[in-house]
């Protein structure tokens, strides 16, 4: 009777040390269940603040004033009584520009090669031979580099390198504009201070609304107006 009251009580002390085993583990199963759920929190919070910044910095730069207050506009020497058959050629080549440009806002490489091939055409049809003094040395001075990145522009497919060659047949193209005073309707130099890693780049368009060339629908509306060219 003795010896099944002990082996009685040892089973009941062999369940209770299992019970608590097992409640030991559905306990640590839990907490370390909790604590996942906890640190999955955390890094979703985390990501969910980053993207309110980055919401937030695109925000600001693309809602910035249209024009920049502190703007120094580029002095370039006016050739003096420019005939209106050479402004009427710079106004072909601001067509032929205005058509690239916004084929790059739209992303459309194909569209860029065709509008850029015929700078070149126009640059070839102009008789530049009849400018002289101080009008061929400008002419000449800006169209070389113009016919150039149009050129390269109009060779690639890639859109990439379209929107590396829209640099500087921007600035040249702006130059020749304004040492002629060619333009025929007001014209708008614009810049983005984020293009190429934060180089800042340059381009030109007829119309004061921002739409980037360089960054297309990722960042349409990213620039300021840095100067207009009013038609006189």
């Amino acid at each position: 009777m003795t010896f099944h009251r002990e082996v009685l009580s040892l089973h009941t002390e062999l369940s209770k040390f299992i019970y608590m085993i097992n409640l030991f583990n559905l306990l640590k199963h839990s907490l370390a269940y909790l604590l996942l759920l906890v640190i999955c929190w955390s890094c979703d919070s985390g990501n969910e603040q980053n993207r309110e910044n980055t919401t937030e910095s695109h925000a600001t730069h693309d809602d910035q004033p249209t024009n920049a207050p502190d703007v120094e506009v580029e002095t370039i020497a006016q050739v003096s009584d420019a005939s209106d058959n050479t402004k009427a050629h710079i106004n072909e080549l601001l067509t032929a520009y205005h058509e690239l440009k916004d084929a790059l806002v739209n992303g459309d490489s194909e569209k860029t090669r065709e509008a850029a091939a015929t700078i070149p055409e126009n640059i070839a049809a102009f008789n530049s031979d009849a400018l002289d003094g101080e009008a061929s040395e400008a002419y000449n001075n800006y169209i070389e580099p113009i016919q150039t990145s149009a050129a390269a522009m109009a060779a690639e497919a890639s859109i990439d390198k379209q929107r590396e060659h829209l640099v500087a047949l921007s600035g040249n193209l702006y130059r020749l504009t304004k040492a002629f005073d060619a333009n025929d309707a007001d014209l708008y130099y614009q810049y983005c201070p984020m293009a190429f890693d934060n180089e800042g780049a340059y381009w030109l368009s007829s119309k004061q609304e921002i739409r980037n060339p360089y960054f297309g629908d990722q960042m349409l509306k990213c620039g300021s107006v840095r100067e207009k060219i009013a038609f006189n």
